[in-house]
């Protein structure tokens, strides 16, 4: 028996109506989305405009044009960030090569396997949006209610880092973010990449990634 035969008739102005076909009800789910990731972009540009410029006029009492731009790219995170956690919007990254094509030279020589003990897969930790590639591909997991967000277990990190190795179940399936992010230069985990030197605040006293990673003193 299909989903959709299983499914009873519903009432609609206390009228009986046939289960809705299984292509109408993806395609009115997928404009709901679209809808909401149009809506959250607004309101991400928006909310983004608003704090830089009072960061600015708070520390400067003057804008210009320049000063907007960079004060867009420092609030950037914060925002995004603020967005996440409200469950706005839907998150869908923006790319334009698959992650199946990448050049070489967008991908950073890491030896992942070997800093583990180090830093303790703390890239595994973080929240990042997923491409249309991943969601139609169907292997990399997302919140049902932050779409299209990387499932986080309960235990912080990605549901595909295996608890005990911390090594990534879907490597080769792995998003563009995964592939491309250069955590050599995120101080929120390394105080000093090439001496191996991790960020002494990274990790709390069980061993587990600080929420939220707080980056190291200069």
């Amino acid at each position: 028996m299909s989903l959709m035969e299983a499914l009873p008739v519903v009432a609609v102005n206390g009228t009986t109506a046939p289960p809705v076909e299984t292509p109408e009800v993806f395609a009115a789910f997928n404009a709901a989305y679209e809808r909401m990731r149009a809506a959250g972009k607004l309101q991400y540009t928006a909310s983004l405009n608003v704090r830089a410029l009072a960061e600015l006029l708070v520390d400067k009492g003057l804008v210009t044009s320049e000063e907007i731009t960079a004060a867009r790219e420092a609030a950037a995170e914060r925002v995004n960030q603020t967005f996440v956690e409200a469950g706005l919007g839907v998150a869908l990254a923006e790319t334009t090569a698959s992650k199946y094509e990448l050049a070489p030279e967008d991908l950073p020589d890491i030896d992942c396997a070997d800093r583990m003990p180090l830093c303790h897969a703390a890239c595994c930790t973080m929240r990042w949006a997923l491409s249309e590639e991943d969601v139609v591909e169907g292997v990399v997991q997302w919140e049902l209610t932050k779409p299209y967000a990387n499932r986080v277990r309960a235990d912080g990190w990605c549901a595909h880092c295996d608890p005990e190795t911390k090594a990534c179940g879907i490597y080769e399936q792995r998003p563009v973010v995964c592939r491309t992010y250069d955590r050599r230069k995120d101080r929120r985990i390394w105080v000093d990449f090439e001496a191996r030197i991790i960020n002494p605040n990274l990790l709390d006293d069980d061993g587990r990634v600080r929420k939220p990673m707080v980056a190291a003193e200069p």
